[in-house]
């Protein structure tokens, strides 16, 4: 139709506050999609790319979309979401090399969103995860097809790049300074000498010996960024940080049990937007942010928004991590992530006066320690793994998998660990393909996390 979208971001997409952000108007996209899925058809869209799409007919079409629906989307899914459960739905049907499954590619790449069927993709979804002083494992999204990957890694003062090939997901990344923050960037090499452009560049920062670590997080800001954080008396406008401010030097003392307003405001580049905040404050000091209450703030608007907290009596003393993140048109999923439009930044609190019992300090997470956890087969490629997992003292383990923004997707707990080499297998692996968070919880502490993919 005249004026509805075909390409995502593109010509007619719309980016107002009406319409919920524009959900029914930008439905044109995945229309378009359909259509030519179905029928077939060639051009050049809004971004320049030309595509070729040949139709496998309404049927076909029709029961992948329909398991998508029911199988692989959720409430909180984007476009991009939705192509990768479109292949995955036609491989379940069709298998992975058939036609369905590169004309499912072929269609959504003519609607600006992945790569045309027989090229090579931009490796998406960076993340940086177990920082050590010396190391860090990188993962990204597995490219089908890829041979080998391009990982162009250095310190953020540094003038030249560092280039190794590895050929797996993930990799760890070595020999690297303690206390040191690094920029690194990805690039797929594919059968018969393809390359694809590079990702998106993402940070990490390594860790004092000993020192919490939290996963990365780094956003878009071609339309919106976090322009100002106040909590108390701490204000501090920051403008526009390219995707994520790290503001950990500035501390906001807060006592356990008493109350602070956090007011949060959204900047622009042009038009304001509707946008979704999210903070988080590591209570106990374990490095995560999924336990309950530390989600402290979730609310929307397209100006200044703030809502009075109340910091838990039991809470943990000493600083730790806060966490904001702002989503444009809907809230942000978890705590760590790319590729999302919006911005996140971190701040330090200092609490005092709380009782918290749990890990009540950074020794107690163990980082340091012998403990270790492994999946093997990794990557994991049937329903059932080993989890091999070296613990220093003989007491129960829970064991929690998680995607990479830090959802809880399973837990469960091992109740006959022992100090030395444990296994203990784990069945019924009903994960999409993609890469997982493994992490071991003993007496309350994270003693050990690893990622592990999932490749059936």
């Amino acid at each position: 139709f005249v004026g509805q979208p075909d390409t995502y971001l593109g010509t007619y997409w719309y980016t107002g506050s009406g319409d919920n952000g524009g959900v029914h108007y930008n439905s044109g996209v995945g229309n378009f999609m359909f259509y030519l899925l179905v029928t077939g058809g060639s051009g050049t869209n809004d971004n320049g790319d030309s595509y070729t799409v040949s139709g496998i007919g309404l049927s076909e079409a029709d029961q992948i979309l329909y398991r998508t629906n029911t199988t692989y989307l959720v409430p909180t899914s984007q476009y991009a979401d939705w192509r990768t459960a479109c292949i995955n739905a036609a491989v379940d049907l069709y298998g992975a090399s058939s036609n369905e499954v590169n004309q499912v590619e072929n269609a959504w790449h003519a609607v600006g969103i992945g790569a045309a069927a027989g090229t090579c993709e931009t490796p998406a979804g960076i993340t940086a995860e177990s920082h050590t002083s010396t190391s860090a494992i990188l993962s990204w999204g597995a490219v089908s097809g890829a041979t080998s990957y391009k990982l162009s890694y250095m310190k953020t003062t540094a003038s030249g790049w560092t280039i190794v090939s590895p050929r797996h997901v993930p990799y760890t990344l070595s020999g690297l300074s303690a206390n040191t923050k690094y920029k690194f960037k990805v690039q797929s090499i594919c059968s018969g000498g393809l390359r694809s452009a590079y990702s998106a560049v993402n940070t990490f920062k390594t860790l004092h010996n000993g020192q919490v670590e939290y996963c990365s997080i780094l956003g878009s800001t071609g339309f919106e960024y976090i322009d100002n954080v106040t909590i108390g008396a701490l204000s501090n406008t920051s403008g526009n940080d390219g995707g994520y401010g790290d503001y950990t030097s500035l501390v906001k003392n807060l006592t356990a049990g008493s109350q602070v307003k956090i007011s949060l405001t959204p900047g622009f580049t042009s038009s304001a937007y509707n946008e979704y905040f999210t903070v988080y404050i590591d209570y106990n000091q374990n490095g995560v942010f999924t336990d309950p209450g530390e989600k402290v703030m979730a609310k929307n608007g397209s100006a200044q928004v703030w809502k009075k907290i109340t910091v838990p009596a039991n809470a943990a003393n000493g600083n730790t991590l806060m966490r904001v993140i702002m989503q444009y048109n809907s809230e942000f999923s978890g705590s760590c992530g790319s590729s999302f439009d919006g911005e996140a930044e971190d701040y330090t609190v200092n609490i005092t006066g709380g009782t918290f019992a749990g890990a009540t300090a950074v020794s107690d997470v163990q980082a340091g320690s012998l403990n270790n956890l492994m999946v093997t087969p990794n990557p994991v490629k049937g329903s059932s793994a080993s989890i091999v997992l070296q613990a220093t003292k003989t007491a129960p383990v829970n064991i929690n998998i998680t995607d990479l923004s830090g959802r809880v997707l399973r837990t469960e707990t091992i109740s006959n660990v022992i100090a030395g080499k444990n296994n203990y297998p784990l069945h019924n692996i009903n994960l999409m393909p993609g890469t997982y968070m493994i992490i071991a919880v003993q007496s309350n502490a994270i003693i050990a996390r690893t990622q592990f993919i999932v490749a059936k």
